[in-house]
């Protein structure tokens, strides 16, 4: 009986040793395109376009936070006229450099310089204020960012309050440097009532499924998993080849646009690689749960199975739960 699953066993622990070694290949082409957009992004600023190298040093920064993207970032949020997110980026990376590091004090005395020019806005809301949600500029705010004086940089800003049963309420706020502002917020007109009765859907429950049936679908989802896990292993054996392209076309971290276009490519195919392995584990999982189940004769009442796949930082895990 055994004997009859270990093709299938085999696939699994396949499938599974392929998703460790996916992360870390995926990370190394994060790595690789965040140190191409920052050098695009100080080339950008060597020809006075900020707004551009904003834009590439965000990206590269949300792929590898290093400090000195973050000091970077700082440096042209500055010349934006960005004030708070320039105090932030500097803040940022004043604290992240190591202390022997000659740039942490010139992070640290561009965020004091302006500290004092960081405008500040106060969104208050009234007591008994149940179920309103505040948005700043298409932000929802959580409770504890009202009512408190928060940095925002300097210019105009879009506050909607949504309450029950009221119409949304917009307000525009125009803040000037080192300028502190109290916005007392009030909810929109309220909104024609309808009632409607609510309806209850009762839905039977199924008969147990002949015996038969619970095979049938084991080795279908069997054959499912093992077209899943086969698709992982092809597409990580694509992004190994788009590595060792990287490899070849990277050098002292600058590549060229084959090096670029082969670790975009590799982080594509490592997604898909590892949702096809995710789809084929689960597959595999409840193949093996039927075809195991249903290995007895005897009569058995109604139950439900629930089988539960999360990703994890070193790979993936799978449940499988029977409730009678």
């Amino acid at each position: 009986m055994l004997r009859r699953f270990a093709p299938l066993r085999t696939a699994s622990v396949l499938s599974i040793l392929a998703l460790l070694t996916l992360p870390a290949r995926s990370a190394r082409a994060d790595s690789v395109t965040a140190e191409a957009l920052f050098q695009s992004g100080r080339e950008a600023m060597d020809k006075g376009d900020a707004r551009t190298a904003c834009d590439r040093f965000e990206e590269s920064y949300r792929l590898e936070a290093k400090p000195g993207t973050a000091l970077n970032l700082g440096n042209c949020r500055e010349q934006l006229g960005q004030i708070a997110s320039a105090w932030q980026r500097f803040q940022e990376a004043a604290q992240t450099l190591p202390k022997e590091d000659a740039r942490r004090p010139i992070a640290k005395e561009r965020a004091a310089a302006l500290a004092g020019k960081v405008p500040k806005l106060t969104l208050r809301v009234p007591a008994g204020a149940e179920g309103w949600v505040v948005l700043r500029d298409g932000v929802e705010l959580g409770s504890a960012s009202l009512n408190l004086a928060l940095p925002v940089d300097p210019g105009s800003h879009r506050i909607e309050v949504r309450a029950p049963g009221r119409a949304p309420a917009l307000t525009t706020v125009d803040l000037s440097p080192s300028e502190q502002r109290e916005v007392v917020l009030t909810a929109g007109m309220a909104e024609a009532a309808t009632k409607t009765e609510p309806r209850e859907e009762v839905v039977a429950a199924s008969p147990p499924a002949p015996s038969s049936s619970h095979r049938t679908l084991g080795w279908v989802l069997g054959g499912v998993g093992v077209a899943g896990v086969a698709t992982s292993l092809v597409t990580g054996a694509v992004v190994l080849s788009k590595d060792s392209t990287v490899d070849r076309e990277c050098v002292d971290k600058r590549c060229t646009p084959a090096g670029l276009d082969a670790a975009d490519s590799g982080r594509t195919f490592s997604t898909v690689s590892t949702i096809a392995a995710i789809a084929g584990v689960a597959s595999l999982g409840v193949g093996i749960y039927f075809l195991v189940s249903d290995s007895g004769n005897e009569p058995r009442a109604a139950r439900q199975t629930r089988v539960g796949v999360a990703s994890t930082a070193s790979g993936m895990s799978l449940t499988l739960r029977s409730s009678f």
